[in-house]
């Protein structure tokens, strides 16, 4: 009876320990789909910085046109050189830093967009670098459930080898105490 009890408890944990197996399947599955998106994270960083960096200079950029307009609606003479500025060459030179100005500004719009979309792409990577790091964490739990259950049929495996050496010592003391019966009976001892 302890030994069926035994082969049912293997049972039980063997399907404990497929159970395990699939789960493990299941993570591995899904650990593979996020790694792969995961692995743009490097270059994709590199890009945002670059993007930083050139938003950075276009500023500026136009900070440094502001100063120049600036210069041009303010002054009629040239400070340096006390020459005239024309109102011709005013126009002109505002002109031509007010459409350059607006050119940039508009370039700034999209790569400020651009900066975000990257941005919004590196935060979805950090999150699927979370997922990856509980995945691996629930795959080595799994793991060591069918270490431990493993262990546990060893144990099990050992108590029923056990029960059936103990059976075969009891068959075999029931043999020689039969034969010793008999033996007493014919010699009368």
């Amino acid at each position: 009876k302890k030994k069926e009890n035994i082969k049912i408890k293997i049972a039980e944990t063997n399907v404990e320990i497929e159970k395990s197996e699939l789960l493990i399947k299941e993570y591995t599955k899904h650990y593979k789909e996020l790694d792969s998106y995961v692995k743009d994270d490097v270059s994709l960083q590199n890009k945002k910085t670059e993007f930083i960096t050139f938003y950075k200079t276009l500023q500026n950029k136009v900070a440094s046109i502001d100063k120049e307009i600036e210069f041009y609606e303010n002054n009629d003479v040239c400070p340096t050189c006390t020459q005239e500025i024309t109102n011709d060459l005013k126009i002109t030179t505002l002109n031509k830093h007010t459409n350059k100005k607006l050119e940039i500004e508009q370039a700034l719009v999209k790569l400020f967009k651009q900066i975000k979309k990257l941005e919004t792409k590196t935060n979805e990577i950090l999150e699927h670098k979370r997922n990856l790091i509980s995945i691996q964490r629930n795959i080595t739990e799994e793991n060591s459930k069918i270490i431990a259950q493993q262990n546990y049929i060893k144990k099990l495996n050992n108590e029923s080898n056990e029960i059936v050496e103990s059976q075969e010592n009891i068959e075999l003391v029931k043999e020689t105490l039969r034969a010793m019966a008999k033996e007493s009976i014919v010699t009368g001892k």
